[in-house]
């Protein structure tokens, strides 16, 4: 338009306000334009927003199915050769409202799910070197009710999606939470969180998930962590005054590391033990009533009552002591 050669020079002195396009002969045509750009070469931005209703309601051989849904785009995109690299950022967001309940051969099912997507994308090829980073968001929630016979489930679900992507290296969140019931008496509900990583062409999983169902008839619990290394943390500590935080429960590289415990009832099959153990009652002088040391491999019965007077069996032999004075040897 700065290039005109004629009709006068209002398109270089004024202020474009508005733009018509006829793109048919005649009123009523339809056509789909996918983009429009104005300004100078080199750079380019565009927008667009899309807010679409439908209601629908279908018959055919008896099935039924009636649909509401409400589908909301946005979208944003600059596009920069002004340099000669090529340089691209877009931004889009969907959020999608869809209501629906259908009626097929006796069985009735109402539902309604809404997902909100959002992404966002930067190719740059500044240097001669492309590279393209990424960031998305998915959350998804979908309710359903079912009618069989004289059967009625009802479920909801929720989903979250987050990832990130820089080059070869990304970064990936999910999180995933289910109810179900039905009029049968099964019931379930489940919470589960899964994260991943990519780093330097390698892939690494965690998470944890939570279950509770009386699927198999009886009500069972679970509680699954996936990770490397698994720890419970004391947050009593008051830690304005000099407290820390202290861990009496490790899991770490296949090992299980317990600050302190007390076990009512133990089954093993094999104990390795680094150093002793200790009777729970004591004497009136504070000893353990028996004590095995296995770094010396010496088993010690103490006198509950009398101080001094005790017996030992170790890898030498069997002795009696008294204030101090063997009174009975058995050597071997």
């Amino acid at each position: 338009m700065a290039a005109l050669t004629a009709g006068g020079n209002d398109w270089l002195t004024s202020t474009i306000a508005s733009l018509r396009f006829d793109l048919g002969n005649s009123n009523g045509s339809a056509f789909d334009v996918d983009w429009i750009v104005i300004g100078r070469a080199g750079v380019s931005a565009s927008s667009s927003a899309l807010d679409a209703l439908t209601n629908r309601v279908t018959s055919a051989e008896g099935n039924l199915t009636s649909t509401a849904a409400r589908t909301t785009t946005l979208e944003s995109t600059i596009n920069n050769t002004a340099t000669g690299l090529a340089t691209k950022a877009s931004a889009s967001a969907l959020d999608t409202l869809t209501t629906r309940v259908t009626k097929v051969e006796g069985t009735t099912t109402s539902s309604a799910s809404r997902i909100t997507s959002l992404e966002s994308t930067v190719n740059n090829g500044s240097n001669g070197l492309a590279t393209k980073a990424s960031s998305s968001a998915l959350n998804s929630l979908q309710t359903t009710v079912t009618s069989q016979g004289d059967t009625i489930t009802s479920q909801a679900s929720q989903i979250n999606n987050l990832n990130t992507v820089v080059g070869n290296q990304g970064a990936a969140l999910q999180t995933q939470a289910s109810v179900i019931a039905d009029t049968s008496g099964k019931v379930s509900s489940s919470y589960v969180v899964k994260m991943g990583i990519t780093s330097d062409g390698r892939y690494f999983t965690a998470g944890f998930g939570v279950g509770l169902s009386n699927a198999s008839g009886a009500v069972q619990s679970q509680f699954i962590v996936n990770a490397g290394q698994f720890a419970v943390l004391n947050g009593s500590a008051d830690l304005n005054n000099g407290g820390t935080v202290t861990s009496p429960f490790i899991i770490e590289n296949g090992q299980v590391f317990i600050a302190d415990a007390v076990i009512k009832k133990a089954t093993i099959a094999n104990a390795l033990i680094g150093q002793g153990v200790y009777s729970s009652t004591f004497t009136n002088y504070g000893q353990p009533v028996m004590s095995l040391d296995f770094n010396t491999g010496q088993i010690t019965m103490q006198n509950k009552a009398t101080q001094g007077k005790y017996m030992l069996l170790r890898e030498d032999g069997l002795f009696a002591v008294s204030g101090g004075v063997v009174m009975l040897e058995l050597s071997l």
